[in-house]
């Protein structure tokens, strides 16, 4: 977890995110319900999922949460 953490710090300054970042254990619930695997970048207002892109073949296109998060930057 120590680990995970530090990459979402990271993340957060690298890229100037203002809300909460959640990081959640390898095996639980989040893991079993999501399917995060190999990884998945999701943002999850009010309990709900907003964005969740998804890898096509062996390409992750991020375009999606990197257009929400600089639409919500500027907000």
């Amino acid at each position: 977890m120590d680990e995970r953490a530090k990459a979402a710090q990271l993340f957060r300054a690298k890229f100037g995110i203002r809300g909460d970042i959640y990081v959640a254990p390898v095996g639980g619930s989040f893991e079993a319900n999501y399917k995060p695997w190999p990884f998945r970048f999701f943002v999850i207002e009010k309990g709900r999922v907003v964005v969740s892109p998804k890898p096509v073949g062996e390409v992750y296109n991020i375009g999606e949460l990197w257009d929400y998060l600089n639409m919500k930057k500027c907000t």
